[in-house]
């Protein structure tokens, strides 16, 4: 790579077709100028002459009142495949990297003179940049002023933030900070380098890159694979899976996201996808199972969006008590069972939350959803009957305050619970809206159940509770749009053990 002194070049600057004076830049100069703009566009010199940005910006959320920030994370792929190959990292060797990385930032960074937010998962503060260590992909920064701090820890007063900043020498990470926005266009560039950095060490360098044989050109043997593993289409990347052993996949960190890959599973004991904790996002991905989909543990938190499982011998999603689970416009199919709701009504669960919102959830060999709970339930549903009678009893205020729009919906939800509602909502919804009653219906009642009976042992242990509400709030975020197609036993079931 050529080390040359790095040129005065601005958003403004034109190629030599344009009729302005130019300064004479270098092969590898040129290179790195092309990356921030569109050779093409100076062919009308007219558009350059007006000064502005040409990045978007977006205000962070929380109740901060920060400045805007340059939003660069939504870079599409050939954006970032040509700004790693071409302009910062070309033909180097993995112990290379760091230095290819810091001449490149030589010549399109501002040294100082500009605001960022650091922006950490403890906290958000306002930063002063005052020069950058190009070597070790540090910004030296001072306090902003005013102080602006948003954070989830109440100690983090002016003085703990000093005291931190005088720990760190006053030195943060580059991938840390986010730029502040400026519509003059001058610190565009300063933000889309660090963008490329941030994305580097976030999803491309792994930390034992160094370690493997240094004789390749690393581009091309790591960074252009992982690139279209956070870009390509499900099908484009195939993670396959052989034999008897354990889990395909164990998530265990508190914010996982996977995207674009399809799972295949061959001969396998366990499912594809299990959350023991934390919380685990999944979208755009193609499941192809064995045995079970995915299984998301207690107090495991998942999301799915925009995928397709199929193909399990067990159930497509298996959620245990007390856990968190969000499926949006997915399809379930070809599988035993589609969901399987795990018993909650033992004192010791909680109840899960789970949102279900425009699933097609068909072609399945028993239940689209099916729901777990001992037979002793059975025998108690007449006293869950008198009990919500009984609820049902209470007089409702004629107050037109917000509590009583609230009691009035508890009302209509305990209808549709116990049967009260089912034969209008059949006479009225399509077949399709009559799964999403169903499964409501059924999971209302159970929560009902477990209410019931916890009130008793509370009031066995001479304790009274002052909210008699169902507790079927608690279980659906929402459960709309799904639709049930030619699953053999039905939309919805019961499994008593």
């Amino acid at each position: 790579m050529v080390a040359e002194d790095a040129p005065a070049f601005g958003p403004d600057g034109c190629s030599s077709s344009c009729s302005r004076p130019q300064t004479t830049l270098s092969w590898a100069d040129r290179r790195v100028r092309s990356l921030f703009q569109d050779e093409d566009s100076c062919s009308d010199c007219s558009n350059h002459d007006k000064p502005g940005s040409s990045l978007p910006s977006f205000v962070p959320s929380g109740k901060t009142h920060f400045p805007e920030i340059f939003q660069t994370s939504q870079l599409l792929f050939y954006e970032r495949f040509k700004a790693y190959q071409d302009y910062i990292l070309a033909d180097c060797k993995a112990s290379e990297v760091r230095e290819f990385t810091a001449e490149f930032l030589e010549k399109v960074l501002e040294p100082s003179g500009w605001r960022a937010v650091w922006h950490t998962n403890v906290f958000e503060v306002l930063v002063e940049v005052t020069d950058v260590d190009f070597a070790a992909l540090k910004a030296a920064v001072r306090l902003a002023d005013p102080y602006l701090c948003e954070s989830q820890v109440s100690s983090f007063t002016l003085e703990c933030m000093n005291e931190l900043l005088n720990l760190k020498e006053h030195r943060l990470p580059l991938q840390e900070l986010w730029v502040v926005f400026d519509d003059s266009g001058v610190f565009d560039q300063t933000a889309l380098a660090i963008e490329h950095v941030r994305f580097f060490y976030q999803n491309i360098w792994r930390s034992w890159d160094e370690e493997e044989e240094d004789e390749y050109d690393y581009f091309v043997r790591c960074v252009e694979p992982r690139l279209r593993l956070g870009y390509g289409l499900p099908d484009d990347i195939v993670i396959e899976k052989r034999g008897k052993g354990d889990t395909f996949v164990d998530c265990t960190g508190v914010d996982i996201k996977i995207s674009g890959i399809k799972f295949i599973q061959h001969d396998a004991v366990e499912g594809i996808l299990i959350i023991h904790r934390g919380k685990t996002t999944l979208e755009n991905c193609v499941l192809q199972c064995e045995t079970t989909g995915v299984t998301v543990r207690t107090s495991a938190e998942f999301l799915m969006k925009n995928s397709d499982l199929y193909g399990a011998k067990g159930a497509g999603i298996e959620i245990y008590p007390g856990s968190k689970c969000t499926l949006s416009d997915n399809e379930i199919h070809h599988c035993k069972e589609g969901i399987l709701i795990k018993d909650f009504l033992d004192e010791h669960y909680d109840i899960p939350k789970i949102s279900m919102v425009n699933n097609v959830i068909h072609n399945n060999e028993g239940y689209g959803v099916v729901l777990v709970k001992p037979t002793i339930f059975s025998d108690l549903q007449e006293n869950v009957q008198d009990e919500i009678e009984e609820n049902r009893a209470l007089k409702i205020p004629t107050s037109e305050e917000a509590g009583t729009a609230e009691r009035v919906d508890l009302e209509e939800l305990i209808q549709c619970a116990t049967g009260k509602m089912e034969l209008y909502a059949r006479s009225s919804l399509s077949e399709q809206a009559e799964g999403n009653c169903e499964i409501v219906n059924e999971l209302v009642a159970a929560s009902t159940q477990k209410g019931q009976m916890k009130k008793k042992r509370l009031s066995e242990l001479g304790i009274t509770q002052a909210d008699d509400n169902l507790m079927s709030q608690e279980m659906f975020v929402s459960i709309v749009g799904n639709q049930f197609k030619w699953n053999g036993k039905g939309s919805f079931g019961t499994f008593l053990f």
